[in-house]
């Protein structure tokens, strides 16, 4: 079934900017088999992608800055570059780049009527006045900073998610995650081998659980950390180990070490605002509901 952005028809009026990334496939995801609503879908260039079996279509931000008078019930804003772009394209690009998807929104805004809007923001905003502090870093409060101004400025109702790691299905075998490197192994009834010398901490949010919130939580105006519970490397290799009957290695250096290698929230988690946590459930439709990324 071919379904394109401007072809759906339902209840409620969405846009997602950033759609053809994880965060914006899993969203499509959930919406499809969720919520009736019409979908408009933007992303860097007008392409067409596949979500679970449907094929659906994205316009350009060219096209996005000309959406005029319309009512939308939910914006998503997705789009960003990953810290990794910085070495691949330089910090002047860099900046350039996500500037320029930072300032693209704000015609959206003006020019249309936005009830509620969502931004996912990152774990990484608390590495200011830190060693960690970088240009992702201080591009990603920008961010936050024009995204709330225009909310405001538009009556809008907003809400900031800053996200640490993610449990989600529509997953990517080619990004450098612990979550989809052991789901892989898992696939291919291969050990996990857990070969850090550092033990990991993770603050995880199971991605469906933000989405609910977000469509019927009924908060609004916040800047919250999206988080369900934290794991340890060994917990979530163990969880899918088990879900594909793999063994799971862990190297001694890893169980002996002292050094802790975390990337965790310090707020209190996502339970403050709604009922929600991770269960090995969770966590086994996660990677059997949805196709992988094609």
């Amino acid at each position: 079934m071919c379904i394109l952005y401007n072809y759906t028809v339902g209840k409620k009026n969405i846009l997602i900017y950033g759609s053809t990334g994880w965060l914006g496939r899993m969203t499509i995801s959930y919406l499809k088999r969720h919520v009736d609503c019409k979908l408009t879908l933007v992303a860097s260039r007008k392409k067409e992608f596949k979500v679970d079996g449907s094929i659906f279509e994205s316009i350009s931000p060219s096209e996005f800055v000309e959406i005029k008078e319309q009512s939308f019930d939910h914006y998503f804003n997705f789009a960003f570059l990953t810290q990794e772009k910085i070495k691949i394209l330089g910090g002047k690009e860099y900046e350039k780049v996500t500037n320029s998807i930072i300032s693209t929104e704000s015609p959206f805004f003006e020019n249309n009527k936005i009830n509620n809007a969502f931004l996912s923001s990152s774990g990484a905003v608390y590495w200011q006045d830190t060693t960690k502090n970088n240009l992702y870093t201080s591009q990603k409060l920008e961010q936050e900073k024009r995204f709330i101004k225009n909310s405001l400025k538009g009556d809008t109702n907003y809400l900031v998610g800053r996200i640490f790691g993610i449990i989600g299905n529509n997953y990517d075998f080619s990004k450098n995650y612990a979550f989809t490197d052991f789901i892989h192994l898992g696939m291919n009834s291969q050990p996990i081998t857990i070969n850090s010398t550092k033990r990991v901490v993770r603050s995880y949010l199971y991605f469906e659980n933000l989405l609910k919130f977000i469509i019927y939580g009924g908060k609004k105006n916040i800047t919250f950390d999206a988080w369900d519970r934290n794991y340890d490397l060994i917990e979530l290799a163990e969880i899918i180990g088990n879900i594909f009957n793999v063994e799971v290695i862990v190297k001694p250096e890893y169980l002996k070490s002292t050094i802790l290698n975390e990337y965790i929230s310090k707020r209190s988690s996502f339970d403050d605002y709604a009922s929600f946590s991770i269960t090995q459930e969770d966590i086994r439709l996660a990677i059997f509901n949805g196709n992988t990324l094609s």
